[in-house]
């Protein structure tokens, strides 16, 4: 239903959604579906019917607000070439109530803003079928139809009303159609700053003519720079590839956004996204889940990565993102033949099914490497393949493996992924010598696969079987991982919780890097529960470091959304007393000397011990964490001696 309520033209300044800057935009457009017909779209009282005018009014550095409704490209025409095309410099805002006037007053009904493939009628409207009261949910309808026929306001709204509406209200009803837009969106030679954000974008059919109408149903980019965010792709169908998003020389960026149910059939590759001729993806807090590629010669149930035809040129990068339940040939997820990085994210429940052409065909069942790929701090779990390979294939066996396929790991964990064949070989796979991994768990690992500071222990995950790959206490991979791998920047987990904390019950085994705490394995970094609200009264104690003046650390109640900032800056989850500093989360300095009390039965004695990055376990520190206090590598007896006035013994 639209809301009724109608105010003056919008104040025109407004923020990005995502924690852009406030920015003003130079014209702002208005969009409800409830809008009468010739309106000028300057406001919401003025709102226009349909998105497709806004956009032929709009030009860079303008914005579109559109109230929640459904909207499709066809302006009440039945035409499978009509599709909204996106215009150079122009951000579209979906997910209003229509009585906004500031963007950050935006309602969030981003699940009610749909644009929508299914062409003619929207049978969702009370306006266009009989509803059995009088009147219907759009004004400007009622008053075209019930000055036609009085009844329909007064009595009910009935057959003879609807079909009024259909000829009154073309925008709103449309003509009744079973076709599909090839196309719901497309950008083609659209520059930077084009965005949408806030909608649903379902129902498209691109399985027409090769090659551009037989591929993204719901986005078709071509030669542009486009940004997604608060957006659900679902489904969309091809019949050759990228059922929701096709890109060519374009980049293209995905944040909070959706991609689900989306089917190539018959099918080449891509059954979501295809990232080809150049182009560049980008995928962050993503999620893309039940998407479905047909037995095909190629693969990539959800993404399908540059491509022998289309050269190494294409880019991919996922960051917090989750790739489930996807289906394909080979790379049940993913099938990389360009240059693409995966950080802090999470591979459960896709496979690589098989059946195809050519001799990979069921390898990989959440990723088939055949470019250049590297994986940092990721989870792979009941992903499954019918050849090998269940997590992570790279190349793949044929007579010639030199296919210049190299794969990079660290700091990720495969576990319960399977292929018929040996259990390290379930879970990654590798035709030639090109894959690198360390730090990493791999069930059965066997020490084949090379590296550093690999385990093959169980990761002690919460729930794998109901998808939850966090880490429970005792997890091997608790601090067991490289800090140097990490990408710079990346400094949350898949929860968004922060990623460097150390726990001080499990021995550090990682690699450190001088500056945090030793990271975890895996796409989840392990909090203890002391950084947890135990009793539900909204407060956290932390252990807060002064900067510069570590030795009078104090224990603070912190709001708990202020937790994660009060551990990015160096404080711990605890009270301080009877904890070293360095024992949790902080800077470390190498060649720190820390002073402990030893236990020698009832007697407590003093000593120093030098311990780069964190105390030696199983001795008790000083309650603030005493440490180098002039920073010259070295404890001086004066500076023990103010360590000991400062804290006495018990």
């Amino acid at each position: 239903m639209c809301v009724s309520v109608r105010i003056g033209v919008a104040v025109l300044g407004a923020c990005l959604a995502l924690g852009a800057e406030v920015t003003q935009a130079q014209t702002t457009w208005y969009v409800d579906k409830c809008g009468d017909e010739g309106a000028g779209c300057t406001g919401w009282d003025d709102a226009c019917p349909d998105l497709q005018t806004a956009l032929s009014l709009a030009s860079s550095g303008d914005e579109i607000w559109v109230a929640a409704g459904t909207y499709k490209p066809d302006s009440g025409v039945p035409s499978r070439f009509a599709t909204f095309r996106m215009v150079t410099g122009v951000s579209v805002y979906g997910g209003f109530d229509g009585t906004e006037t500031l963007l950050e007053e935006r309602a969030g009904l981003f699940d009610q803003t749909v644009l929508s493939g299914h062409l003619g009628a929207d049978v969702g409207s009370d306006c266009c079928e009989p509803n059995g009261t009088p009147g219907c949910e759009c004004s400007g309808c009622v008053e075209d139809v019930c000055s036609a026929l009085p009844s329909c306001c007064t009595t009910e709204w009935t057959s003879g009303c609807a079909d009024d509406a259909q000829t009154l209200c073309p925008a709103l009803c449309g003509t009744s159609s079973s076709e599909r837009s090839y196309h719901v969106l497309t950008a083609q030679f659209v520059g930077g700053g084009a965005a949408l954000d806030g909608f649903v974008i379902t129902g498209g059919q691109a399985n027409g003519a090769c090659c551009s109408h037989d591929r993204g149903g719901a986005m078709f980019v071509h030669f542009s720079t486009l940004t997604v965010r608060n957006c659900k792709l679902i489904d969309n169908d091809a019949s050759n590839v990228a059922a929701a998003v096709w890109m060519k020389n374009s980049s293209v960026t995905l944040v909070n956004c959706l991609i689900q149910d989306n089917e190539v059939s018959p099918g080449n590759s891509g059954a979501a996204i295809q990232d080809v001729f150049g182009s560049h993806l980008t995928l962050i807090d993503t999620v893309l889940r039940n998407n479905t590629l047909a037995p095909s010669n190629t693969g990539g149930g959800a993404i399908f990565v540059g491509g022998n035809c289309c050269g190494r040129g294409s880019t991919m990068t996922a960051t917090g993102c989750t790739f489930s339940g996807n289906l394909g040939a080979t790379g049940g997820a993913i099938l990389n033949n360009g240059l693409a990085w995966m950080t802090n994210t999470l591979f459960i429940g896709n496979e690589a099914q098989g059946n195809g052409f050519g001799a990979e065909n069921g390898h990989g069942g959440a990723i088939a490497n055949h470019g250049e790929l590297t994986v940092t701090n990721c989870s792979f779990s009941n992903n499954t393949a019918v050849l090998a390979g269940g997590g992570l294939s790279n190349g793949f066996e044929t007579s010639n493996t030199d296919l210049d396929s190299m794969t990079t790991v660290a700091n990720t964990v495969f576990w319960g992924n399977s292929a018929p064949a040996d259990t390290e070989s379930g879970q990654i796979f590798s035709a030639d010598d090109d894959l690198f991994i360390d730090y990493s768990c791999v069930e059965g690992l066997t020490g084949s696969l090379g590296g550093t500071g690999n385990i093959g222990v169980d990761p002690l995950f919460a729930d794998s079987a109901g998808g939850n790959l966090r880490l429970t206490g005792g997890s091997p991979c608790i601090d067991a991982a490289d800090n140097t791998a990490v990408p710079v920047g990346v400094l949350t987990d898949l929860d968004g919780n922060p990623r460097f904390l150390d726990d001080v019950t499990t021995s550090d085994t990682g690699n450190p890097d001088g500056l945090h705490p030793i990271v975890d394995m895996g796409a989840y970094e392990f909090e203890t529960p002391s950084c947890l609200d135990g009793d539900g009264d909204g407060m956290v104690t932390i252990c807060h470091v002064p900067p510069g003046n570590r030795v009078n650390a104090r224990t603070l109640s912190v709001s708990e959304n202020a937790v994660p900032a009060h551990l990015a800056h160096g404080d711990a989850c605890g009270e301080c007393a009877g904890r070293g500093i360095f024992a949790r989360r902080g800077p470390r300095a190498r060649n720190d000397f820390h002073v402990f009390k030893r236990r020698r039965g009832s007697r407590v004695g003093v000593g120093s011990v030098e311990r780069p990055f964190g105390p030696v376990r199983n001795r008790v520190p000083f309650p603030y964490g005493a440490a180098d206090l002039d920073a010259d590598g070295m404890i001086e007896a004066e500076e023990l001696a103010i360590l000991k006035g400062r804290h006495a013994e018990p």
